[in-house]
């Protein structure tokens, strides 16, 4: 079972570092992202990720979205329900 979501892991992450196949749009990033980030318990809509966070520790979720921006090539925003306790992700 680890194994498996190791090489699962594995293929998702290299489809998202994959920048010389022109096929590789920031569209297909984004759902890959999702895909990874969905292993770890996060909810993947069309165009936003749903994270369960409890805390809003803006600065942790600041460094996350840069990274995941870089990943992607685009711009991301996110904004955070306390009534729901998570971040909300979208594409701008």
């Amino acid at each position: 079972m680890i194994n498996n979501i190791i090489n699962v892991q594995d293929s998702i992450m290299n489809k998202l570092m994959d920048n010389e196949n022109k096929f590789n749009l920031s569209q297909d990033k984004w759902s890959y992202l999702g895909s990874l980030l969905s292993l770890f318990g996060a909810k993947q809509e069309k165009d936003k990720i749903v994270l369960e966070w409890d805390s809003p520790d803006v600065t942790q979720f600041e460094s996350l979205t840069k990274i995941m921006s870089k990943l992607i090539n685009r711009n991301l925003f996110g904004s955070y329900s306390r009534a729901r306790k998570r971040w909300l992700i979208r594409v701008v």
